[in-house]
């Protein structure tokens, strides 16, 4: 079974999309202040994961 509504023709779905090439001598260096803001995005604890399956449901016919 498929559920889908069609909304009409979709030529421009076929259209690449851009890309953006920057010159990289242009490209300006972050602060240090505002990278370490950025790298502390990226931190976590480095504890052991001690994962464990709750549940399995096996009810899908797929």
């Amino acid at each position: 079974m498929r559920l889908v509504k069609s909304l009409g023709p979709t030529d421009h779905a076929a259209i690449p999309v851009g890309q953006v090439m920057p010159d990289p001598s242009t490209i300006v260096p972050v602060s240090e202040e505002l990278f370490e803001i950025c790298r502390r995005s990226y931190s976590y604890d480095r504890t052991p994961l001690a994962s464990q399956v709750d549940a399995v449901d096996d009810s899908s016919p797929f």
